[in-house]
């Protein structure tokens, strides 16, 4: 307890907190027909069907879920929550409830390459995607009434697109799609504000720490490897 220094000078504080009730990271894996390519880097999708009707292929194809600000997935807040009678490893009887987690719509960005039958890059493309339609899920959780969800996608989510063909007509253009499977990772944990007493005391700022400049002199870097080398042990002949 060194470290905190005097006890003495800590007391009793009330404070408020967010508790966590629960948490976990849970998988929706699933796969989606139809999805629709829309350019963003300028590139046009007349250029790329273009180049695939000339015997291009696809190649380098790259796929990252974009991550809104409110997380991209989000709790039912308004129906009853289901308690669910758990029995934990060690025999333990526990209420847990369920809760219906949703997602109206997925956002990812894609990059891929058309290449030419020498192989050459004639279309770099890059643009989103959106999946919709993903059925709710419900999750188990420690989630008594009056506690709150909170719901995010994460970096890890994983989407591998496919079978991309060139559809459309001439009044309305080319319209490039897709299929996709998709693991969509989400991070979801049960909340609420409490206050808490706990043993403490306020911050001070820390002094402010300056480099010290120094005026030593540099010296060229030495080889003492090779000189003056070992120290010979030999016996001197007298």
């Amino acid at each position: 307890m060194d470290q905190f220094g005097n006890l003495n000078d800590f007391r009793r504080e009330c404070i408020d907190a967010k508790k966590v009730f629960d948490f976990v990271i849970v998988s929706l894996p699933g796969n989606q027909a139809g999805l629709e390519f829309i350019p963003a880097n300028g590139t046009d999708v007349d250029d790329i069907c273009e180049a695939l009707d000339m015997g291009g292929k696809i190649v380098n194809v790259q796929a990252e879920v974009i991550i809104p600000e409110d997380g991209g997935c989000e709790a039912d807040m308004s129906s009853p929550r289901t308690d669910e009678e758990v029995v934990l490893d060690n025999g333990e009887v526990i209420t847990l409830q369920w809760v219906t987690v949703t997602k109206d719509m997925v956002t990812f960005r894609v990059t891929f390459d058309v290449v030419d039958e020498n192989g050459c890059v004639v279309v770099a493309a890059c643009g989103t995607a959106e999946i919709d339609d993903i059925e709710p899920e419900n999750v188990l959780l420690c989630a008594p009434e009056g506690t709150m969800i909170d719901c995010t996608l994460l970096p890890t989510t994983t989407i591998k697109p496919f079978n991309f063909t060139c559809n459309g007509s001439e009044e309305e253009g080319d319209v490039l799609t897709f299929s996709a499977r998709f693991n969509l990772c989400q991070a979801i944990q049960s909340y609420d504000f409490v206050k808490l007493e706990v043993l403490a005391r306020l911050c001070e700022p820390r002094d402010i720490i300056l480099p010290e400049e120094t005026c030593a002199p540099l010296l060229p870097q030495q080889c003492p490897q090779i000189f003056p080398g070992p120290r010979s042990m030999g016996n001197n002949n007298e």
